[in-house]
């Protein structure tokens, strides 16, 4: 199961995934709530509420720290991964590339190795250094190719690189491995990503899949 960080449109946060839900402490769920809120009070322009979540999520990822990840099964992974979370929602970017490869650096299993790739290559294009976002994206996307925020990560990655029709195969994969006769699969994708499809309108790929979205409404509302 995919966890994302909820993003406002106009602060875009770097995704954070966990394969399974008991992989995710107690105290990571209160910190990526605290960070949620963060977002929200960026896309609200309230500078206090950012102020204060801002100090209230440092003081919350010290505590993680001096727990040993609040037992976290691989520590020295998740306790940079959750504080680059942090400084990319921040929008501190180079300190969350800097945490984020710390974690990279203790990845022990090849979804911990996937999660920091993908990660990486979405610091690295909104520092506008595509090169190195395409990098990690294809080596999040080799580690885990079946993920579908990864797929779509590595889609967004050409498309900003310019590989426009490297980009279209990519969302047609991610039409290809949902289940075509669930529908509703091919819309959970699209719900969870509206963001970045919306950024690649221009490619048919993707506007073939805007339309089976909106053929699943339908088929929806008809049922």
């Amino acid at each position: 199961m995919n966890q994302e960080l909820q993003r406002p449109a106009d602060q875009k946060g770097s995704l954070t995934f966990a394969a399974r839900q008991t992989f995710v402490r107690p105290m990571q769920r209160v910190i990526t709530a605290m960070i949620n809120d963060y977002h929200q009070a960026v896309a609200d322009k309230d500078t206090s509420a950012q102020a204060r979540l801002r100090k209230a999520i440092l003081a919350k990822l010290d505590e993680f720290d001096a727990t040993g990840g609040d037992g976290h099964q691989y520590p020295d992974w998740i306790r940079p991964v959750m504080r680059a979370n942090a400084h990319g929602a921040f929008g501190e970017l180079e300190k969350a590339v800097e945490y984020e490869l710390e974690g990279a650096r203790h990845a022990q299993i090849d979804m911990h190795k996937a999660i920091s790739a993908n990660n990486l290559s979405d610091h690295y294009r909104r520092l506008g250094r595509m090169q190195d976002a395409v990098r990690e994206a294809e080596r999040a996307f080799e580690l885990w190719p079946e993920n579908d925020g990864i797929i779509v990560n590595l889609a967004l990655a050409l498309y900003k690189a310019g590989r426009r029709e490297d980009a279209g195969r990519i969302i047609d994969r991610l039409s290809r491995i949902s289940d075509l006769n669930d529908p509703r699969n091919i819309l959970a994708a699209h719900l969870r990503f509206e963001q970045e499809m919306n950024e690649m309108r221009d490619l048919p790929e993707v506007r073939a899949l805007l339309e089976r979205v909106e053929n699943a409404r339908r088929a929806g509302n008809d049922a």
